[in-house]
């Protein structure tokens, strides 16, 4: 995978976990709980690089 693509596909999962947390701010049925794990993956997944991938 080259880094043009990694990034690529890392932009569109954190959009896909920005529209969920959206959603949850939306949604009183979501738990706090809830929304604290999506800003975690969503944190997660924005902070991996290209040569972290396979590390485990």
């Amino acid at each position: 995978m080259t880094d043009e693509e990694f990034f690529g596909l890392q932009r569109d999962v954190e959009v896909l976990i920005l529209k969920k947390i959206k959603t949850a701010l939306d949604d009183e049925r979501y738990s706090p709980e809830h929304l604290e794990a999506l800003a975690n993956a969503f944190a997660i997944v924005h902070s991996e690089k290209p040569a972290d991938i396979g590390r485990g």
